[in-house]
């Protein structure tokens, strides 16, 4: 059985996203998961998505991310952590396959924009590595320096530690940047839709969400400003994939 954890705390994203990533596992892992959701409250979820109370860890937004590589809290001897913020739109069986094959502790992402690890999918396994990451945040050994989300502190500490041959990295193809793609698709169609085949998850960080991909109103007011002759072009990119898959 495939162990996969979310983590929703705080007020930033209704129950819904949790349902909605268990809908999407259900129609594209294709064998038994259990789907673990870390929440700093008691939320209105299907029975059959497990909740852990995760209040007490006390940290602030997705820091509380850092607290699953302590092998105390892990829920098994290894799982997958997805984030909330993804569309899942095809078979998970070559993202599985890949994890299961590699040696590494950690499997990650590689940032589309930056030359770190991207923490939003992630095969963690119980481990002397999995430790260190945690036990350096809990201990603050890099005192009052500052780091602009998890996945920054999480790839310090690898590259400080000397761990990169303890980290390997999903294929490219299979897990993709909407971002990226929009960016691609204004130059590119044929090559954007190419590698928008080719994957299995798309990744949304920043602005716009999917719900604002629903939302023509949302949508355009959190886009037209910045780039107003893309708009219409923008918001239909996607815009049916968002629909059929993110439900």
């Amino acid at each position: 059985m495939y162990q996969i954890v979310c983590l929703n705390v705080g007020s930033k994203y209704s129950d819904f996203y949790v349902e909605r990533l268990y809908n999407m596992l259900s129609r594209h892992v294709h064998g038994s998961f259990e789907l673990t959701c870390f929440t700093d409250r008691k939320r209105e979820l299907s029975a059959d998505i497990r909740q852990v109370d995760c209040s007490s860890w006390g940290y602030e937004g997705w820091f509380n991310k850092i607290k699953l590589f302590d092998v105390d809290e892990m829920p098994a001897t290894e799982f997958y952590y997805f984030d909330m913020t993804l569309v899942v739109r095809s078979n998970l069986g070559k993202l599985f396959e890949f994890a299961q094959r590699s040696k590494a502790d950690l499997v990650a992402v590689k940032d589309w924009n930056y030359d770190v690890l991207n923490s939003c999918v992630m095969r963690i396994t119980r481990s002397e590595m999995s430790q260190v990451i945690w036990e350096t945040f809990r201990d603050r050994e890099y005192g009052e320096e500052e780091f602009a989300g998890d996945q920054n502190f999480i790839d310090a500490v690898i590259k400080r530690k000397k761990l990169e041959s303890k980290v390997d990295y999903f294929p490219e193809e299979l897990i993709v940047a909407y971002r990226s793609l929009l960016k691609l698709h204004r130059k590119d169609p044929v090559a954007a839709q190419e590698q928008l085949e080719q994957s299995a998850i798309v990744k949304f960080h920043g602005n716009p969400r999917m719900t604002d991909i629903l939302s023509p109103l949302s949508f355009f007011k959190r886009v037209t400003l910045r780039y107003p002759l893309w708009a219409i072009k923008d918001w239909m990119f996607l815009n049916n994939v968002v629909r059929e898959n993110w439900r």
